[in-house]
């Protein structure tokens, strides 16, 4: 069971992603602090309640946060 999820917000840099996630015991959101280039699975600490977040980056996510940063821009300009 993954203990933190990406939430859906993302930026990217080049082609890198930077993810929010949400820890799924005490409810608290924290920014990932490096960059995400590729799908990967990790732990981070929630600053909460300390618990460990086993994070997990697929693929679709890497792309619906390319196509989401597509929509903004193009919004933008």
């Amino acid at each position: 069971m993954l203990a933190g999820t990406p939430s859906g917000h993302t930026s990217n840099v080049g082609d890198e992603m930077r993810a929010i996630v949400t820890c799924e015991c005490c409810g608290h959101r924290q920014a990932v602090a490096r960059p995400i280039g590729r799908p990967e699975a990790f732990h981070v600490v929630c600053h909460e309640c300390e618990g460990i977040l086993r994070v997990e980056v697929t693929a679709d996510d890497l792309s619906t946060a390319q196509k989401s940063v597509g929509r903004s821009r193009k919004t933008h300009v």
